[in-house]
């Protein structure tokens, strides 16, 4: 009796190891796939921090120091402003203090907030992996088909639309992580430029013309009578 005890003692003892081998394994053997549909998810829930942890570190990096250099330079008070509103933050010191991955998720977030529609197009969103072209043992890049339903005003029923879309996925440790669309790049581009444009017009522009002197009112001589 006590001997059958400790074979099956054993036994689960043994099946629970596996198990978290399994797990463990099942893991580090992420598929490119697996991790595009995950960030896709992420997007389509529109949770930026989620998202940003399905990106390469490298891609994320990149995001960052688009940005860098004109929180550095962000002088006067309507600098500041512009980057509190892009980034949430008042200046370097709060700047540096956030991971690659908030600044993600800011900036991702100011678009969503920008255009409203945004959200109800990646809420009605479905995406669908058709295949992956493997450009290198490092790199690989998937084909999806993203189908969004449109909802306009004095229609029965929604309107389908549908494009393909490619994520490129970089390989990353054990797992894969996604790079930054060209979309997206143009995007933060072009948020960091309109930032810089209002730098450098505050810069250059003329300091105001000094107000005009007021010339002394001469008093007529009072005649006397």
């Amino acid at each position: 009796m006590k001997r059958r005890n400790w074979v099956t003692m054993i036994f689960a003892l043994a099946l629970c190891f596996g198990m978290q081998g399994l797990a463990l394994a099942q893991q580090s053997q992420e598929t490119p796939e697996s991790v595009a549909k995950a960030y896709m998810e992420a997007s389509r829930q529109a949770d930026w921090i989620k998202a940003a942890s399905y990106m390469h570190p490298d891609a994320l990096k990149q995001l960052r120091e688009l940005f860098a250099p004109l929180v550095a330079a962000a002088k006067s008070e309507k600098d500041k402003l512009g980057m509190e509103l892009v980034l949430g933050v008042k200046d370097k010191a709060d700047f540096d203090k956030l991971s690659d991955a908030e600044v993600f998720g800011k900036v991702l977030g100011l678009m969503a907030s920008v255009t409203p529609e945004l959200k109800n197009v990646l809420n009605s969103s479905t995406f669908d992996v058709i295949g992956n072209i493997q450009e290198s043992a490092e790199l690989t890049h998937i084909l999806y088909r993203m189908t969004i339903k449109l909802d306009l005003p004095g229609l029965k029923e929604p309107i389908s639309m549908t494009k393909l879309e490619v994520i490129s996925m970089r390989r990353f440790e054990t797992s894969w992580r996604a790079e930054l669309s060209g979309d997206l790049q143009g995007i933060a581009k072009a948020m960091a430029a309109g930032l810089a444009a209002k730098e450098l017009e505050e810069d250059s522009a003329p300091p105001p013309a000094p107000a005009p002197k007021k010339q002394p009112v001469k008093k007529k001589p009072v005649r006397k009578p």
